[in-house]
């Protein structure tokens, strides 16, 4: 058995896993990932805009002192 610390010389460490980068995937593998990146992207942006919605309602529904949100 070889010590915890040494990494196994049949298996690649992490580091060079990521060093060899690209090489590991695939053209598919990688439009996959940048597509999962944007999808990612647009729904983070979207749950924004929707935050700063809601924020705008409650401020305006404040400001009619009616306190209910307009269905």
């Amino acid at each position: 058995m070889f010590p915890s610390n040494v990494p196994h010389p049949q298996q690649p460490n992490a580091l060079s896993m990521a060093q060899a980068g690209s090489m590991h995937f695939g053209a598919r593998e990688q439009k996959k990932v940048k597509d999962d990146k944007d999808k990612m992207a647009a729904y983070t942006s979207l749950l924004k805009a929707k935050a700063d919605a809601d924020k705008f309602v409650q401020r305006t529904n404040e400001m009619d002192g009616n306190g209910s949100a307009m269905q």
